[in-house]
């Protein structure tokens, strides 16, 4: 039976007390919706995990750790002298290794230098051209894509360097991140159709409400909170909590979370050099180890750290953990995950588009399984902790439709009955189908589609009431008023899904023309503990609704019009379903993107609370 407690956490509500039984269920019953689109914000500490022990390919192997040195842009020199003694004691460890990353802005790609580090284990990764602070700005993407493009490319020309990562200018102290750049920029291709796989931009806060860690770890002596102190300010919201692992956003990108506090955060709070901060990075890595996670360390030549302190940390992880922790470029985890995660498949083909592969908890143990569908054989992967080993199963059907450029979804996901497992529905082929993951492996239940449309690409599933079964919501908008769009719920009586006596207000789509995005995003805006309201906003009209019940549908308006209207809510998307840089977080909405530069925090944001109902005469 799956519970509450072990649900990610994608209800962004309003102040309220603890969630009722009902929002309970609908948590349950809604924890596959992530599968259809995931943020960089959407992990967190009720997140199933993806631990060390499931990619890293080695026995007794219970933590990473990536050094990550950022900003070399034509000034090898200082580089390698910073440098140098932290590639020698990591060779001390490391079987003569000395993986490091360095983010990279501008060098020679013929450098003699450069050719030498790679050859110790270094690998040359991606920061952008010229380090614009935030990247998005100007109110044109062009600039942006250009210098990080410009970057992938400038990267592949090093003979023998296969760059895999990128790091956001600035993450550590602005809102540089964006969903923008991870949907419009990242999974592009640049000039020379290179692209890459991993992302490290988001931080990661450990905090006192992780019930997997001491409290010495994570509270300094007074009783504060240990690492949330080095947050630059109360606009910073680039962080998610108690997630030290790798996650997929938008099933294209892998992202390694930046372990708070960088070098300049600390530097920020505590002045340059600090031992304080060694202490705490030495805690934070021993709240890594304990996590089976990822610890990647952001630092910079710049005086803010030395590198005898960085020596000191390696040297701590090497005499208190041995070869529990691995140290890792990021070239290496990618191959890692690639190869013992993924079977030798990547979450990108060859052409940088979806391979089919997606990461759910099939179980409900709390550890993130793999359904691998498109890049090779297809399979179902189970991860079983207490042997730290991987059971195989097949997987039925393609994840993917492969026609066209885009290669969209091929199936959906939900949650078909209370405490229910997880059920795949859809299919290749005309034809669709559904299986149920029943007793480790999937089970055909065609009976369980019957009266349900076939348009899976445009259906959405759902639990809006609470029961603990998902609804299903078409509103495709290539069909327009079609008589197919509306919202259906499985009648136990009469074992079919019947049409309900309502739809999506005007103006909402679960998708766009040409399958594209629509704008339109489920969340909790009246403060029942259940993401069933809805915002969609683009560069035609806007809306907030609340869920009422399965007779009336999203009848309570909080606010509509159209755009340009002096109260509209900025739009979601742009254009042909582009994406404008929105997200949630901590009981707001949020924009992101060229125009928000000049706003508090780098930042548009919208209070969930100021979402009602302007009246105009």
């Amino acid at each position: 039976m799956w519970t509450a407690a072990i649900l990610p956490t994608l209800i962004l509500s309003l102040p309220q007390g603890e969630p009722d039984a009902t929002a309970d269920r609908a948590a349950t019953a809604n924890r596959l919706t992530y599968l259809d689109q995931s943020g960089p914000y959407s992990v967190g500490r009720h997140f199933p995990k993806l631990t060390t022990p499931q990619w890293v390919g080695e026995d007794g192997v219970d933590a990473v750790v990536i050094l990550a040195i950022d900003d070399l842009s034509d000034n090898i020199p200082k580089y390698e002298g910073y440098l140098r003694p932290i590639l020698d004691s990591l060779k001390q460890i490391e079987d003569g290794r000395a993986p490091v990353s360095i983010m990279t802005n501008r060098v020679d790609p013929e450098s003699p230098q450069v050719a030498e580090w790679l050859a110790e284990g270094v690998s040359m990764e991606v920061h952008t051209l010229d380090h614009p602070c935030p990247l998005l700005d100007g109110g044109d993407i062009g600039p942006a894509s250009k210098t990080y493009h410009g970057c992938v490319d400038l990267m592949h020309r090093i003979p023998g360097n296969l760059p895999v990562a990128f790091r956001m200018p600035c993450c550590d102290s602005i809102n540089s991140p964006s969903p923008r750049f991870y949907r419009e920029l990242f999974e592009g291709r640049s000039e020379a159709q290179h692209f890459l796989t991993i992302d490290s931009s988001v931080c990661v806060v450990l905090t006192p409400d992780d019930p997997d860690l001491p409290r010495g770890l994570v509270v300094d002596p007074d009783g504060t909170p240990r690492f949330r102190k080095y947050l630059p300010d109360d606009t910073f919201i680039n962080w998610v909590e108690d997630y030290p692992y790798p996650y997929l956003i938008n099933r294209l990108c892998w992202e390694f979370p930046c372990m708070v506090p960088s070098d300049w955060e600390a530097q920020n709070l505590l002045g340059e050099n600090n031992a304080k901060t060694i202490e705490d990075w030495t805690r934070a890595l021993d709240a890594a180890v304990i996590k089976q996670g990822v610890f990647t360390m952001v630092f910079h030549p710049h005086g803010w750290i030395a590198p005898e302190q960085v020596v000191e940390f390696i040297q701590y992880a090497s005499r208190t953990y041995g070869n529990r922790v691995r140290f890792l470029n990021f070239g290496e985890a990618q191959a890692r995950i690639d190869a013992n995660l993924l079977g030798g498949q990547s979450v990108r083909d060859r052409f940088g588009r979806d391979n089919g592969v997606r990461l759910i908890d099939l179980d409900g143990d709390g550890f993130l399984d793999v359904l691998l569908g498109d890049g090779g054989p297809r399979l179902t992967k189970l991860w079983r902790p207490a042997g730290r080993r991987w059971e195989l199963r097949p997987l039925p059907t393609s994840l993917i439709m492969h026609e066209g450029a885009e290669r969209p979804t091929s199936v959906r996901f939900a949650v078909l009955d209370p405490g229910g497992p997880p059920a795949m529905i859809g299919g290749e082929g005309p034809v669709k189908h559904c299986w149920v993951f029943d007793r480790d492996r999937w089970a055909l239940a065609d009976d369980r589609i019957r009266g349900l449309p076939v348009d899976i690409g445009g259906v959405r599933f759902r639990d809006l009431d609470g029961d603990g079964r998902c609804e299903a919501i078409l509103a495709n908008r290539d069909r327009g008023l079609s008589e197919v769009n509306g919202v259906y719920r499985w009648s136990e009586g009469g074992s079919s899904w019947e049409k309900l006596p309502f739809g999506l207000p005007p103006g909402a789509w679960t998708i766009g023309l040409q399958r594209l995005d629509s704008g339109l995003r489920f969340l909790d805006l009246d403060g029942d503990g259940i993401a069933n309201d809805l915002v969609f906003s683009d560069e035609e009209s806007y809306g907030a609704y609340a869920f009422a019940d399965l007779e009336r549908g999203w009848s309570n308006v909080l606010r509509s019009g159209k755009a340009g209207d002096p109260d509209a809510i900025l739009p979601i998307v742009l254009g042909f379903g582009q994406d404008n840089g929105f997200f949630t977080k901590d009981g707001a909405m949020f924009w992101v993107n060229e125009e928000t530069a000049e706003s508090p925090g780098h930042a548009v944001r919208l209070p969930l609370d100021e979402l009602k109902r302007v009246d105009r005469e």
